[in-house]
């Protein structure tokens, strides 16, 4: 399979972008359940988006979201977001026997290891700061028809 040029590339992520934004805009109307293809699967499988907003943990995970946000960024290989990443393959040249390697990551929201991630974070947050944590990577609320 041939990469596409870094033209195709950004056109092929601006779209991404745009169907992103559109399944944001259906899942900001409520507890819905959205699909996102997988257009880089074969058979283009869709993936399950479950909005939270509006369930009991949504203002508490947004404001924890801000404070992981202080600690991202900080690596020189953090990666802010796809653009980036397409601009730095862009500058990468390859050599003649030189290998490029993509790892698949398969349910990677679902195979965080919970206990792991919280000592992790007990690092940097007191105890109070990660019960908080530990109540929403353990709460889940699902709608269906309106009813929780």
């Amino acid at each position: 399979m041939m990469l596409p040029s870094a033209t195709g590339l950004q056109h092929l992520v601006y779209n991404i972008q745009q169907a992103v934004t559109h399944i944001l805009v259906l899942l900001k109307m409520g507890n819905i359940i959205a699909r996102l293809p997988k257009i880089h699967k074969e058979g283009v499988p869709l993936r399950p988006i479950v909005s939270n907003i509006g369930a009991p943990t949504y203002q508490l995970s947004k404001h924890l979201a801000g404070l992981l946000g202080q600690l991202t960024g900080k690596s020189i290989h953090h990666v802010k977001n796809s653009l980036q990443f397409v601009q730095t393959l862009s500058s990468i040249r390859i050599q003649p026997g030189d290998l490029m390697i993509s790892f698949d990551i398969v349910s990677l929201y679902t195979n965080v290891p919970i206990l792991d991630s919280l000592q992790h974070l007990s690092r940097h947050f007191d105890k109070d700061i990660i019960s908080l944590f530990k109540h929403t990577l353990t709460s889940t609320y699902f709608c269906f028809k309106r009813v929780l």
